[in-house]
């Protein structure tokens, strides 16, 4: 891993670390638009640009991706993770306007 990998990965931990604290409800989201997830839990710490142009990959793929964000952020909980890859891996509609 290089410097500037592990300097992006510190922030990203600090950014979700910090959203963290200032999370009323963790749960409320759960039964929300997939929109509304990612809005709440990802652009928390970074833009949607990435997540918009990975809509798509296979559903093993974005598992991944929420285990490893999930070890950023706590405040995620598997029931969200759930819905945000089953709704990235089939580009929801909600998903797909918000990426407009």
């Amino acid at each position: 891993m290089t410097a500037s990998q592990r300097t992006k990965n510190i922030a990203l931990a600090l950014c979700l670390s910090f959203s963290t604290i200032f999370m009323v409800n963790t749960s409320a989201f759960a039964g929300s638009k997939c929109s509304d997830l990612l809005k709440k839990r990802c652009q928390t710490c970074h833009s949607l640009n990435k997540t918009c142009r990975e809509l798509g990959r296979d559903k093993e793929r974005w598992q991944r991706t929420m285990r490893a964000m999930a070890n950023y952020s706590p405040a995620i909980t598997d029931k969200e993770q759930k819905v945000l890859v089953k709704c990235l891996a089939k580009q929801k509609k909600d998903v797909m306007e918000l990426c407009r």
